[in-house]
């Protein structure tokens, strides 16, 4: 130690040539770590950036520990004897042949102020422990900073998960809202150090968005990722990241040489595995998104206790992370990178197939308990199932097409088609009804067949895709009617109910809505029953037989009471709203809107979009304009985001009949017109319980105008066609001309206590791992609060939240 003693500043940290990218927050909350605790250990996965991150936060210290900071390498060492040898020959301490090293170690630093600084320990991890142990029991104010694959499990150590940089999700953002998350940025920039003339565009900001995505937001992925653009433009790289290991092989000559290719950073963990846990690994790869500890010992043929052991190691290994769901119960995943790698172990072993099998199996009986399931008391659980196992499901069905098992394809379509519309994803269950559907293989007129015929009549007509709608349901009955099963019976006349209902044909829907009546109860199906018995107050409602609509609707929520039906009482509330806006008796239908979002939100599932719709009419009654734009406009990016036409259309008029109550006639007149182009194409018309506010809103905004100007800027809405008045809608441009407190499409009011608590602690810039140790939740759960109150108020980032907190109400104005 005689070099350093009492040098301020004294180190042998190198230099860092290239700038760090990363949250603030981590490298403020290890240097609060560090702080409290005498050994700190920066734990990730391979390429994540652990050695850079503790350089930057020691670099940072230099000044706190005036007997110096002293990085010991590890890497290239693989002999565990030398490991108390290699930290004295960093910091240039000479060792006796006489005297133990770690003896000459504890008289050296003594009661000196000294940081060391132990980089990749994950090898040589028993050997470190022990010698951290005694380092730290033996000199009072040494402290110890670790980067390491596992922690040391050393009395006292702190451990600090280091995650990949943030990528972007699949929502399209603008080039300066990409530049804002660290993925990107360090792409960008290692690409801009190869070729200076690159610089991200609107022609390329997707494509880079997939890489960094598809890359897991990994350090070292990207910066090799960044040196293949020298050779491969966005486009073809993001092409062949499937084949990854063969691709990203251009490191640094200076790297080492584990950190030279991405195949090696991996290899590198996975070698220190024992057998075992290198199998378990292997076989986790056939899974996509997270999955459950059930999951892993029905598909990868384990018994209850035995996998247990070899998933713990392979969590403290950074090889497996993990969750928690919304019940508290921990999920597992395993990065793209790592889940690829042990993919290529199971093709090398010939396992994949097989494997294959037993998840499809795994999801497909699952995923039949689900569909048995959705529509009755236990809808709640199964509806959070299959959203939670959606990305499983996905993969189980991709297989299933690609291998040409039509029979797993049409049932696992048929089991969730319902969930998928619940989870407002209708385009993409229009896509697997479809693709299914459409296999040669499932040609022939099988019960499962009519299923999913049923399904995805129910789709196209919800997305206002008429004609197709009624050819699926034509054939669902027909073969109902072939094989004489009466519940695929039951389904047809209820996806034909719907779609007349949709098309505003009531007198064509009574004959099936009667079917349904009979058979529901025939069969002792109450979800049915109460469905019929909707159809009939519609059909009352579009008469203006608004009792007779009360009476039926009330005799259905008791049906769906009984039987403990959570989405039909919330539908059933909702449309008994309906019946008092009918009436003008605005303020009675908030209450049942409300309870009806209610319920949609215990059952896990988005707001209802036509509920929020509603709610905007009822806003507009009591004179609170800017409320109601909100609630339209926030109505109409659900519906948006869902596919559904029809209620795009509504929200258009709703928003005519805002900018009625501003005194706005022409734009009234041009939203109108566009709705009615909408409503027209679909073949619809008017919802009943919107008509007489819209009646009463365009009748004051064409008074205002006169009846030429107003019928020339009507006009002039349908020539421009939705699409387009839509963007201009959801434009910066169109929001600024509302009044200023309806700007935010959302405001804090919307958000559950916990998303509220989540966005305020975002909002001052606490990262996901910050904000669940605050609120003692999971990282992964905080992440999913901040996503649904960002999506809630429209925001698209951390830093469009911070920069916004006053304005949204996440933080108090500033005083003068």
């Amino acid at each position: 130690m005689s070099r350093t003693a009492g040098i301020v500043g004294q180190h042998n940290l190198p230099e860092d040539l290239t700038s760090l990218i990363g949250p603030e927050p981590d490298r403020i909350q290890i240097g609060g770590l560090m702080a409290a605790h005498r050994v700190v250990s920066l734990v990730g996965v391979g390429g994540v950036g652990k050695t850079r991150l503790a350089l930057a936060v020691a670099r940072t210290a230099v000044l706190d520990f005036p007997d110096g900071i002293w990085l010991v390498e590890f890497g290239s060492l693989t002999d565990d004897r030398l490991v108390a040898g290699t930290v004295a020959a960093s910091i240039g301490l000479a060792s006796s042949p006489r005297r133990p090293v770690i003896e000459t170690l504890i008289a050296a630093f003594g009661s000196s102020r000294v940081l060391l600084v132990l980089d990749n320990c994950e090898h040589l991890v028993q050997a470190c422990a022990e010698l951290v142990e005694r380092l730290v029991r033996s000199c009072s104010h040494l402290q110890i900073l670790v980067t390491s694959r596992e922690p040391l499990g050393v009395p006292g150590e702190v451990v600090c998960q280091v995650a990949p940089l943030a990528t972007p999700n699949e929502t399209v953002l603008s080039v300066e809202q990409l530049l804002e998350i660290d993925s990107i940025r360090l792409f960008v920039e290692r690409v801009q150090a190869a070729l200076p003339g690159f610089s991200l565009s609107e022609a390329n900001a997707a494509v880079v968005a997939q890489v960094c995505r598809g890359l897991d937001g990994l350090p070292l992925a990207l910066e090799l990722a960044a040196a293949a653009v020298k050779v491969l433009s966005p486009h073809q790289l993001a092409a062949r990241l499937d084949d990854r290991f063969k691709l990203l092989v251009r490191g640094s000559r200076t790297a080492p040489v584990r950190h030279q290719t991405l195949e090696s950073a991996v290899a590198w963990s996975y070698d220190l595995l024992d057998p075992d846990d290198r199998h378990l690994f292997d076989l986790l790869s056939v899974f996509t998104g997270s999955f459950s500890l059930d999951a892993v010992e029905e598909v990868c043929g384990f018994d209850p206790r035995s996998p247990l052991d070899s998933l713990a190691r392979l969590v403290d290994q950074s090889l497996v992370l993990t969750t928690s769901d919304d019940a508290g119960d921990r999920r597992y995943s395993l990065l793209e990178t790592l889940r690829a790698y042990g993919r290529e172990r199971l093709r090398e072993r010939g396992e994949h197939a097989l494997l294959h099998k037993q998840f499809t199996l795994w999801v497909l009986g699952r995923a039949e308990e689900a569909g048995a399931a959705l529509r009755g008391p236990d809808q709640a659980p199964w509806l959070r199932w299959a959203e939670r196992e959606h990305d499983n499901i996905r993969l189980a069905l991709e297989w299933a097409i690609a291998s040409g098992d039509a029979d797993t394809a049409l049932r696992l379509v048929s089991a969730l088609w319902w969930s998928w519309l619940l989870h407002d994803r209708w385009a993409e269950a229009h896509e697997w009804l479809e693709r299914a559907l459409s296999m040669p293989e499932a040609a022939p007129r099988t019960l499962v067949r009519g299923r999913a015929l049923q399904g995805a009549g129910a789709t196209a007509g919800l997305r206002g895709q008429y004609a197709l709608a009624q050819a699926h349901i034509d054939e669902c009955l027909a073969i109902a009617r072939d094989l004489d099963d009466e519940t695929l019976l039951l389904a047809g006349h209820s996806a034909q109910a719907l779609l007349f209902q949709q098309q505003g044909m009531s007198e064509d829907a009574q004959p099936h809505v009667q079917a349904m009546v009979d058979l529901a109860r025939q069969l002792g199906r109450p979800w049915y029953e109460a469905r019929a018995a909707e159809f009939v107050a519609s059909r009352a409602l579009r008469t203006g037989d608004l009792s007779a609509a009360a009476a039926e609707l009330e005799q259905a929520l008791r049906l769906a009471r009984a039987a403990g039906d959570s989405w039909n009482i919330a539908m059933l509330l909702g449309q008994l709203g309906d019946v008092e806006r009918m009436r003008g008796t605005h303020p009675r239908a908030a209450p049942l809107y409300q309870e009806s979002i209610r319920l949609f939100q215990e059952l896990g599932l988005r707001e209802d979009p036509s509920r929020v719709h509603n709610l905007g009419y009822v806003a507009l009654a009591e004179g609170r304009i800017a409320r109601a734009a909100e609630l339209f406009t926030q109505a109409l990016r659900l519906f948006r985001r869902a596919g559904d036409q029809r209620g795009i259309a509504d929200c258009m008029i709703g928003l005519g009949c805002v900018r009625a109550g501003e005194r706005r006639p022409a734009e009234a007149a041009r939203l109108f017109g566009a709705a009615a182009e909408a409503l027209e194409a679909l073949g619809s018309a008017v919802w009943p319980s919107n008509r007489a506010d819209y009646q009463h809103w365009e009748r004051i905004a064409r008074a205002a105008m006169g009846t030429h100007a107003w019928d020339d800027v009507w006009t002039s809405g349908r020539a421009h066609g939705i699409e387009t008045i839509v963007n201009e809608v959801l434009s910066t441009e169109w929001m600024g001309a509302l009044p200023v407190n309806a700007r935010a499409i959302s405001s804090v009011d919307e958000l559950t206590p916990r998303e509220l608590q989540v966005a305020q602690l975002a909002a001052r810039g606490l990262s996901n791992r910050r904000i669940g140790d605050t609120l003692v939740i999971a990282e992964k759960t905080a992440a999913n609060h901040l996503q649904n109150a960002l999506d809630k108020l429209d925001v698209h980032s951390r830093s469009e939240l911070a920069a916004r907190a006053v304005e949204l109400g996440l933080a108090p104005a500033p005083s003068n």
